[in-house]
Order: C-alpha cells, then sequence, then structure tokens
C-alpha cells in the first residue's frame, strides 16, 4: 500500500490513539484508522511552491509541514506559507492563513 505519492513529513497521533495524521511532499494530508491502516479522510488545498534546498541537518522541499486535529477540526501548515483550517471530513479548507512564513507557528509549539 502507498501511503503518499511523495515522502511522508510529519506524523501526528491522536491522544485517544485510534487515530494518526501524516502530511507529505505531495501537499495532501490524511487522516488514517490506527487500527485498519485505511485511510479515513484526506485534506488538499495546499500550492506547490519552487522551494528545494539543503541545510547542514536536513533537506526542504515542497511538502505540508505538520498537520494538527481533533473531532471537528484538521489544522495544517506548508511551505506556500499558509494554515489551512478544515472541517473533519471536508477535503477544501473553510479558511486560509497566509502572508507570513507560518507554518513555524504550529511546527514549533
Amino acid at each position: 500500500m502507498r501511503v503518499h505519492e511523495a515522502g511522508v513529513r510529519s506524523l501526528f497521533l491522536h491522544p485517544d490513539g485510534k487515530l494518526a495524521a501524516t502530511t507529505s511532499d505531495d501537499q495532501i494530508t490524511k487522516i488514517w484508522s490506527v487500527e485498519t491502516g485505511e485511510v479515513e479522510s484526506q485534506y488538499t488545498g495546499h500550492e506547490y511552491v519552487n522551494i528545494e534546498y539543503i541545510t547542514s541537518d536536513c533537506a526542504f522541499s515542497n511538502n505540508v509541514y505538520c498537520a494538527y486535529f481533533n473531532d471537528d477540526i484538521v489544522i495544517t501548515s506548508a511551505y506556500d506559507y499558509k494554515i489551512h483550517l478544515y472541517h473533519r471530513g471536508v477535503e477544501k479548507p473553510y479558511h486560509i492563513f497566509s502572508g507570513t512564513p507560518l507554518f513555524h507557528v504550529i511546527s514549533n509549539s
């Protein structure tokens, strides 16, 4: 089974241990059942940005950087400098914050 079409960048395990979210260079966030391995839902909308550089400790490219979710919402951030808010189970975002490098807000929390 292919998890994503590109490299997985992060994994967030829900506190109840039943679901996990993955983010990827394919600009898709997926929520998985830990028990079955099936995709419960997926979230799209981040834009491709031509970023590719290497630092001493890691390589960065186009990706959804991280995700958080609960029973009602999914929040993602990416190298397109946007944070997307989704209603759980709805693939397209209902609100987008943009304009600054916001991906650090979630990832450094």
